[in-house]
């Protein structure tokens, strides 16, 4: 009986944790799929989550399985939840750095007040990261 209370305890316990925290059991699946290159986690629990998709991965389906790991109640206005697919960390890096290029192959947002399911994807449909970088002064990417 005793064994069945602790049991019970650890999975509330990883239930809560994982859905408040960054580093949550949630996230260790996709984390071990995708390369992490950058998580900024905002004040209120706003975040950004930038990473690189695996080779010939779709960047719609990667966005949406990266929002649905990361997804958590936003329960405040002006809260976001983002996912960034990038092809490369050399792209995610340079937007980073250099705002104004649009590198990334897609993205999920998660709203407040709705669930990641409901997520809005956007996809890159533009000029290719490598080609914006080539028009930009030296030293700025």
């Amino acid at each position: 009986m005793f064994g069945l209370l602790v049991v019970g305890i650890a999975l509330l316990w990883f239930y809560l944790w994982g859905t408040t925290d960054i580093n949550g059991w949630r996230t260790w699946g996709f984390r071990l799929t995708h390369q992490i290159v950058w998580v900024n986690e905002k004040q209120l629990g706003s975040r950004d989550i930038y990473f690189v998709t695996k080779a010939r991965e779709n960047p719609t389906r990667a966005v949406k399985s990266c929002i649905r790991a990361f997804d958590y109640t936003l329960y405040y206005e002006g809260l976001f939840n983002h996912c960034i697919a990038f092809g490369s960390a050399d792209d995610a890096k340079a937007q980073l750095k250099n705002p104004d290029l649009s590198c990334e192959q897609a993205r999920a947002t998660q709203t407040p007040y709705d669930t990641a399911r409901n997520a809005d994807i956007k996809v890159n449909t533009g000029k290719r990261c490598a080609d914006q970088r080539k028009v930009l002064p030296p030293g700025s990417t």
